[in-house]
C-alpha cells in the first residue's frame, strides 16, 4: 500500500504535462503545493479556470476510496474564475461525484487500474479535458459590450 501512495502524487506533473501539450491548462506563475494531507499543485484550465489537482487524502478516504486523484476548485473568483452565481451551478455540471463544502468542492478523477503507465495518464487527461470544456461551456459569459470600453 506505502508503494501505491508514494505513486499516485507522481501522477500529477506528468497529467499536467499533457494538459499542457494539448492546450488544455497552463501553470505559469502558479505552484506545486504540498501540506501533510494532500500533494498537488495548481493549474488553468483553457485561460480561465483556477483549480489544483492532487492527492488529498482526507478526500479519498472520506469518498471510500473511490479514487486517490482529485481535481479540486475552491470559491474564490479571483483564481477559480467562477463567480458566486456560477458556483451554485459546479453540483449541477458535475453531477454526484462533486464532494466538499461551500468553500470547496472536489472531482474525482478516476484512474484506470491493470494498464500501463501511460494509459492511466491518457485516461485522467482525458477526463480532465471533458471536464475543462464542461466547465468552459457551463461558465461562458456574454462578451462585453465593446461600446462599454470605448467609453471609458
Amino acid at each position: 500500500m506505502a508503494m501505491l501512495i508514494c505513486a499516485y502524487p507522481e501522477l500529477v506533473e506528468p497529467i499536467v504535462a499533457k494538459l499542457k501539450a494539448n492546450g488544455i491548462a497552463d501553470t505559469d506563475s502558479l505552484r506545486t503545493s504540498h501540506t501533510y494531507r494532500s500533494t498537488g499543485r495548481y493549474l488553468r484550465l483553457h485561460d480561465k479556470f483556477g483549480v489544483w489537482l492532487g492527492v488529498p487524502l482526507r478526500a479519498w478516504r472520506d469518498s471510500g476510496g473511490i479514487t486517490p486523484l482529485w481535481m479540486r476548485i475552491d470559491r474564490s473568483e479571483e483564481f477559480s474564475g467562477i463567480n458566486n452565481q456560477e458556483w451554485n451551478q459546479i453540483e449541477s455540471v458535475f453531477g454526484h461525484k462533486v464532494k466538499g463544502n461551500e468553500d470547496s468542492k472536489f472531482i474525482p478523477i478516476r484512474l484506470k487500474l491493470g494498464v500501463e503507465r501511460e494509459s492511466v495518464i491518457d485516461y485522467a487527461v482525458e477526463q480532465i479535458g471533458s471536464m475543462a470544456k464542461k466547465l468552459e461551456e457551463a461558465m461562458r459569459k456574454p462578451p462585453a459590450d465593446p461600446s462599454s470600453v470605448l467609453r471609458s
